[in-house]
């Protein structure tokens, strides 16, 4: 997998109080760069364009990026979408 991923993201359900890990496929990784672009990603694609903000259907995303954990400067940084 490599390039800062450990291969897998966690989904939490709050509904219905259940959690999962999800397999990244390495075709995501390498067309949508780091965190921020997973999560548009999955925001873009899960989300229905004119969904409420407090729509239990909605998500919260949180994901880190590529550089989290690394001594570059300014490289732990994370990302919520909504």
């Amino acid at each position: 997998m490599g390039l800062g991923y450990c291969g897998k993201i966690l989904r939490v359900d709050l509904t219905r109080e259940i959690t999962r890990d999800e397999e990244l496929d390495e075709n995501l990784i390498e067309n949508f760069l780091g965190g921020p672009g997973l999560g548009a990603k999955i925001l873009f694609d899960e989300v229905p364009p004119r969904i409420s903000p407090f729509d239990p259907e909605n998500k919260l995303i949180f994901m880190t990026g590529l550089l989290t954990g690394t001594p570059v400067p300014a490289g732990g940084s994370e990302r919520a979408g909504i």
